[in-house]
């Protein structure tokens, strides 16, 4: 899989520009995550009866938790 960002460009209204390059791999992960992120978005609305964007979703998201694994002695 292949994602690429180039030519940021940071506008005076706090907006982006930028391109990206993907291959057919990188297209399918972009658009399964714009999938899920858009039905989250519908079911916190749903639920709560307000309006949601991305960023307040990710805010209430956990950070990833690193479980370690208890090694056991060989006899």
């Amino acid at each position: 899989m292949e994602i690429i960002v180039k030519k940021i460009k940071e506008n005076k209204d706090g907006s982006a520009d930028v391109n990206v390059y993907y291959d057919k791999e990188g297209l399918h992960f972009l658009v399964q995550q714009g999938l899920t992120m858009t039905l989250v978005e519908a079911i916190m609305t749903e639920k709560t009866g307000k309006l949601y964007n991305v960023s307040s979703i990710l805010k209430t998201v956990p950070k990833k938790t690193v479980v370690k694994k208890q090694q056991t002695k060989k006899k």
